[in-house]
């Protein structure tokens, strides 16, 4: 599920969530909520 940053104060998840609060949220965004990027994973080789 994403996570986002609320924009507004807004009705979520049957909620409401004031402005700054991170949320998870997996519908369609509106624009009172900000993606929060997922962290590029990257592979790591083992040290030998």
């Amino acid at each position: 599920m994403a996570q986002y940053t609320v924009l507004q104060k807004s009705f979520i998840n049957d909620a409401i969530v004031e402005e700054g609060a991170i949320v998870e949220y997996d519908g369609e965004a509106s624009d009172n909520l900000e993606l929060i990027p997922e962290p590029v994973k990257t592979k790591k080789e083992p040290i030998a």
